[in-house]
């Protein structure tokens, strides 16, 4: 089967899809769509870990298991639901090559994140006795980073004032208004000046990066899981932010 009637098109809605291992059952592979979008990896020619599974699986004379895992929806909720199933299964048990849409926002996180996401202990000024720069990596993270990814991410490339940079002695790490790690700041040097697991392309000739370590554990308690929204401004275009300076 590699599509379907028009009335089913029309029952389905919005949907989320499954592909699995004919042999174990195991799914390798989740999606999200309307009309004949679950079809459309069986043509997918396509450089990918999908493909390259679909592709050995006719090379032993089998076809994945398709079904529908849930439809009738809409797009946006479809998406949560597609985002959800990806988390309960695990990025690295599938041939996804990323997490779902929001995930960031909406995706998998223990009770105690959640209670802290809503109803955490939110950092004020005079809580930074040093000055420290508060840095949003939103659009670049994703809860499989390493420790090292982690830490690329944060200390560059950032467009800064570097006499004002100087000053400060922690960076702080922000996800979704919290801070998930602190660093202790050794030096800033031009953006690509030492080893970074990131490019470095024109944007990135008038910009820095710092090299440090993480904090110790007596600074980063102090700090981690808590909210810092407010020092923002609400201004969510803003990447960073610094505190603890004298006014």
């Amino acid at each position: 089967m590699n599509k379907f009637s028009k009335k089913t098109k029309k029952e389905l809605g919005h949907y989320v899809y499954v592909y699995s291992d004919p042999r174990t059952g195991k799914p390798f592979y989740i999606g999200e769509g309307e009309n004949d979008r679950v079809f459309e990896h069986l043509s997918d020619t396509s450089e990918s870990r999908k493909v390259e599974y679909i592709k050995k699986l006719k090379e032993n004379g089998l076809e994945p298991k398709i079904d529908i895992l849930v439809h009738g929806l809409d797009s946006t909720t479809a998406f949560k639901v597609e985002s959800a199933a990806i988390d309960l299964i695990g990025l690295n048990n599938l041939t996804n090559i990323q997490h779902g849409h929001e995930h960031k926002i909406y995706g998998r996180k223990s009770v105690e994140d959640i209670e802290n996401k809503y109803n955490g202990e939110v950092l004020k000024e005079n809580d930074f006795p040093d000055i420290s720069i508060l840095f949003k990596i939103g659009k670049y993270y994703n809860d499989d980073m390493s420790d090292e990814e982690l830490y690329d991410i944060t200390r560059g490339f950032w467009k800064i004032d570097l006499q004002r940079a100087n000053k400060a002695k922690y960076a702080l790490t922000i996800v979704d208004g919290q801070v998930i790690e602190v660093y202790e700041i050794n030096k800033w040097v031009k953006a690509g000046a030492t080893k970074i697991n990131r490019k470095v392309d024109r944007e990135n000739k008038n910009k820095w990066q710092f090299d440090g370590k993480i904090a110790d554990n007596e600074i980063r308690n102090k700090y981690i899981n808590k909210s810092v929204v407010p020092l923002f401004n609400g201004c969510r275009s803003r990447d960073f932010v610094y505190v603890g300076e004298e006014k």
